[in-house]
Formats: structure tokens, sequence, C-alpha cells
């Protein structure tokens, strides 16, 4: 078999591992699910699971990890640095959400909302943070990291809870519910 077939076959099998891992999630809690269920799941057996991952959490960490790089990053990755602010990068994701089961089923499992949605924002701090020193004289790096984190940590709780609720607000109340905050409030 050549070199081809077998990274076509590999990705197969880690996608239909993966996708039962996603079903089973939205059945039962993560430390409920164990490497039995998935295998049966995705129609796979223990040594084709253990090949790729080395338990039920590495595999939830890589399938976060691969749902943020096929969803967030490519469609976010050129955003304004003043994200936080920005009214359509902000109305972009949140239909993102919406639009995405796989992102909603990490945001409705208690375990992994915070994990997840630091993760899929992490990679904008550095980038919005060295805009906001550049912009702002009085401000450092220290202010300026924990002033991110806490207007991440409002946005990750109001998203949570508009996923949770089914979505019930449109998009743009949302919207300018998360986006009232900005750094005025900071005395900036």
């Amino acid at each position: 078999m050549n070199e081809k077939s077998l990274d076509l076959r590999s990705r197969y099998s880690q996608k239909v591992i993966m996708d039962a891992m996603l079903e089973l999630l939205n059945e039962k809690p993560l430390d409920k699910i164990t490497v039995t269920d998935i295998c049966t799941r995705a129609q796979i057996n223990r040594g084709t699971f253990y090949k790729y991952y080395e338990n039920v959490i590495d595999l939830y960490e890589k399938t976060e990890d691969s749902v943020i790089d096929e969803i967030i990053h490519p469609n976010y990755s050129d955003v304004d640095c003043n994200s936080c602010q920005n009214v359509e990068y902000i109305k972009g994701l949140l239909s993102t959400i919406r639009d995405s089961e796989k992102l909603q089923c990490f945001i409705r499992t208690n375990e992994g909302i915070n994990h997840f949605a630091q993760k899929a924002l992490h990679y904008m701090e550095d980038k919005t943070i060295q805009t906001w020193l550049s912009t702002y004289d009085s401000l450092d790096t220290i202010r300026a990291r924990y002033i991110y984190h806490y207007i991440v940590g409002g946005y990750i709780e109001v998203i949570t809870l508009w996923v949770c609720q089914g979505f019930v607000e449109p998009i743009e109340d949302i919207c300018e519910l998360v986006c009232t905050i900005n750094l005025s409030h900071f005395g900036l």
C-alpha cells in the first residue's frame, strides 16, 4: 500500500473517532465516555484508537484543537487587532458558533467551555495587546493582559449562555451587549 493511501486511511480513522466522541458528548459528560464507547460508535477496534490517542482526554484535547484549527483560525486569522471591540468580528464569530454543531458541542460541555474558549481566543491575545500598547500610552503590558482576559471572560460567559439557551436572542443583540464593554471603561 502506498504512503498516500495510508495517510488517507489515517485521516479517515481519526475523523470517525473524533466524530464518535462529539456524538457521545451530546449524550453524556466527558468523564462518562469510555474508549469502548468511542470504538463501538466509530466501528473500530481498540488498537486503532490507541494508534492515535492515549486516552479519552487526549482525544478530547486533539478534537478541540482540530475544531479550532478547522473553524476558528481560518475565519479569524486576519481580523483587526482591536477585535475585542470590532462589531463585524463579533457578529462573524457568533454566526460561526451558531452555524457549527462542533463548536456548540464544546461550548455546551461544562468540562470544556473555558478551556475551548481560551484556546480559541488565545491566538489573538498578543496581537491585540500589542495594538493597545501602541495606541494607549498610559497602558502597560500587565494591565493590558488583565483587561484582555476580563473582556474575553465576559464574552465567554455571554456566548455560553446564548448557546445553552438555544440562540433565542438575535446575533445583533448579543453583539451589541458584548461590544458595550470597551477600553474607556478602564480609563483609557
